[in-house]
This record gives structure tokens, C-alpha cells and sequence, in this order.
């Protein structure tokens, strides 16, 4: 793992302690320097003050928690015709409109309870008619969903 100390800008590598008399604790060499005059003007990296501790950081975390994984959203687009008429009002207690939406473990939870004993699939056919049918797709001839839910 890398170390980079902030006060310097150059990678960070402890001096061996040395033992004083008066200070039974030791000090690292970079601590008890003056700082150190740049020509460099605004940006340059600025030097630890006299006595204080210079700000290390580990690199390697901080390299890992910028390389998360981003992931670009599902987005589907189907006739809504066939997906309100087929998918929610014919094979909706199977789960068919939640398969169709990308939604997996919800359309397997829904074909398991068989629509939720018939009140999930009603519900979810009457939502289907008002987004599909309503303001949100009523002049279009497809419905769009992303991350399997709808887009307006």
C-alpha cells in the first residue's frame, strides 16, 4: 500500500526514529524540519509547519472507493398495448407485467402468491391503465420503464 503525504506531495516513507534524552518518544526527521520556500507560486504543494505531523493518506483506499462499480440503468421499451392488455390483465397474477418490466424476483413473488391472491394484479393492472393510457404515454405507442419502473 502506498502512502502519500498531503503536506509534500511525495510519497510518504518514515525516517527511522531516533532516540533523544529529552524525548523518550522519538520523532520522525520529516517533522522536526523547517518547511521549505517554493519558487512554484499558487498550487504548489505546501510543506508540513514546523513540529506538526504531515497528513498521510492511504492511496489504496482511496483508489478502491473511486473504481466502485457504476452501473448504467436497465431501461426497456415495449408496446403498450401488449403490455397493459397481455401482460397485466391476461397473465398478470403470474407475474407476466413484472418479467416484462425486468422486475425478476418481484414476478417470481407474484406468480408464487398467484397475484397476491388476485389484489396485487388488480392493482397493478389499474396502475398500468392510468400510467399507460393517462397523461404520462398517452401519445405514444410504446411504454418505457427504467430499472423496471415507469419513465414518467
Amino acid at each position: 500500500m502506498a502512502n502519500i503525504n498531503f503536506a509534500t506531495g511525495q510519497p510518504y516513507v518514515p525516517q527511522e526514529q531516533k532516540q533523544n534524552d529529552d524525548n523518550s518518544y522519538g520523532s520522525y526527521k520529516a517533522w522536526n524540519q523547517s518547511p521549505q520556500q517554493s519558487d512554484e507560486g499558487y498550487g504548489s504543494p505546501q510543506q508540513a509547519s514546523y513540529g506538526q505531523a504531515p497528513i498521510v493518506i492511504n492511496v489504496a483506499q482511496q483508489q478502491e472507493s473511486a473504481q466502485a462499480p457504476q452501473y448504467a440503468p436497465v431501461i426497456k421499451t415495449m408496446d403498450k398495448n401488449v403490455f397493459t392488455w397481455v401482460g397485466t390483465f391476461l397473465f398478470g397474477a403470474f407475474g407476466v407485467d413484472r418479467f416484462m418490466r425486468g422486475q425478476i424476483g418481484l414476478g417470481i413473488l407474484k406468480f408464487i402468491t398467484i397475484g397476491g391472491m388476485g389484489v396485487w394484479a388488480t392493482i397493478d393492472f389499474i396502475v398500468a391503465l392510468t400510467k399507460v393510457y393517462g397523461n404520462a404515454f398517452s401519445m405514444e405507442e410504446d411504454v418505457t420503464f427504467i430499472n423496471g419502473k415507469y419513465a414518467r
